[in-house]
């Protein structure tokens, strides 16, 4: 149904001011002149009519109120452990092992046993539980500073300072191109993949045929398919293909690039393959040495100097980590009153018993053994 609403208009101003003359002659005819008397009439006088002004149409106020566009927000299902997945178990802050799931495993620690079926079908960060009930652990998917934690130290490895470092000075981002001299445990190889992301390309060249293959083997286990491993002494060979890599490279077992990002050295003389990672290296690039002796730095300087790498630079980095701690914390009455408690001759009394007040207050340690020195981070860049 519709329904058809009509407003009478106000009257105009015009029709509003002769309806008021009127009624004004209609008054004034009625009265007698000023100072006569007036007239005896029976007839009765007419009615003042008042003037009354009819008011002005109410102008509503209207606001207009405009709000931004809810967002609807997405709620992700948390993604379930699977046969075959990398799995950091946690058991405390220094015990952290890597594992992989596989059906009918199990793990056994002072914590009791784990089947890996209990893992397999939950969300990776849930507590697991023995088989007896008794002990937990934690299930954590794979990152770079669990993986630093957990992994088996072949040879001295990086921690997360000096990786932070050099992800930040070599400017390492997705798509990067990096190459690396020095896979060793494989630490920072972790960090760089995940830094380049799927899109980039990371390949470490290793002098020591059994660590090579652990590599590989890591790799494959934490799915890092953006990673080439390369069995090869990369100071006397050199960053290259051999014709034997170059021709895996063109049946597509593995790219090798002719150009790179940046480039990391951790050998024992790093200076002798900078002539190989200025050969590689694109204008505007940034290369890394990795030292553990000031000598060895000084060298590498030199050499980066000789090359016409600018903006040359040496860091140290030392980290600290504080644990927050609980301590007991005794009010000074306390101590006083033991003191003079002490001090008192056996037969003088006791005039006040000692105040004990005790209260659990939480500060920040550090440990007790901390780590030193690592090494030496030095950075240059290539001269456009």
């Amino acid at each position: 149904f519709f329904f058809l609403m009509i407003r009478r208009p106000p009257r105009s101003t015009q029709s509003r001011s002769s309806a008021a003359s009127d009624v004004y002659k209609r008054q004034v005819s009625t009265q007698s002149t000023w100072g006569e008397p007036e007239a005896a009439t029976h007839e009765e006088k007419p009615a003042e009519i008042p003037i009354v002004e009819e008011a002005a149409p109410v102008q509503e106020k209207i606001e207009i109120v405009t709000t931004a566009p809810v967002q609807q927000v997405v709620v992700t299902e948390p993604e379930l452990m699977k046969e075959g997945d990398a799995v950091i178990v946690y058991e405390e802050v220094s015990r952290m092992d890597l594992i992989r799931l596989k059906l009918g495993a199990q793990l056994s620690n002072k914590y009791g046993t784990f089947r890996h079926e209990d893992f397999i079908g939950r969300p990776f960060g849930s507590k697991i539980t023995s088989k007896n009930g008794r002990g937990f652990i934690y299930a954590l998917k794979p990152t770079a500073t669990l993986i630093t934690a957990s992994i088996p130290h072949r040879t001295q490895i990086l921690y997360d300072g000096d990786i932070a470092t050099i992800l930040l000075q070599l400017d390492v981002q997705p798509g990067a191109t990096v190459l690396e001299s020095g896979t060793g445990s494989g630490s920072l190889s972790f960090g760089i993949a995940s830094a380049v992301g799927t899109k980039g390309k990371l390949v470490t060249y290793e002098f020591n045929k059994e660590r090579a293959e652990k590599a590989r083997e890591l790799f494959a286990l934490l799915g890092l398919s953006q990673v080439s491993v390369v069995w090869r002494d990369a100071c006397s060979v050199g960053f290259r293909p051999s014709p034997e890599e170059a021709k895996r490279a063109e049946e597509g077992e593995f790219e090798l690039p002719d150009r790179v990002d940046a480039v990391f050295l951790d050998l024992p003389k790093p200076w002798e393959a900078l002539p190989h990672a200025r050969a590689v290296i694109r204008a505007g690039g940034r290369v890394c040495c990795f030292s553990p002796c000031i000598e060895q730095v000084q060298r590498n300087v030199e050499k980066l100097e000789e090359l016409g790498f600018r903006e040359v630079r040496t860091f140290e980095v030392l980290l600290r980590h504080l644990e927050k701690k609980t301590k007991i914390w005794r009010s000074l009455d306390h101590y006083e009153s033991k003191l003079l408690s002490k001090r008192r001759r056996p037969d003088e009394p006791q005039t006040q018993a000692p105040s004990d007040i005790v209260k659990a207050i939480h500060v920040s340690q550090g440990p007790v053994v901390g780590r030193g020195h690592t090494g030496y981070l030095t950075f240059g860049r290539l001269q456009f």
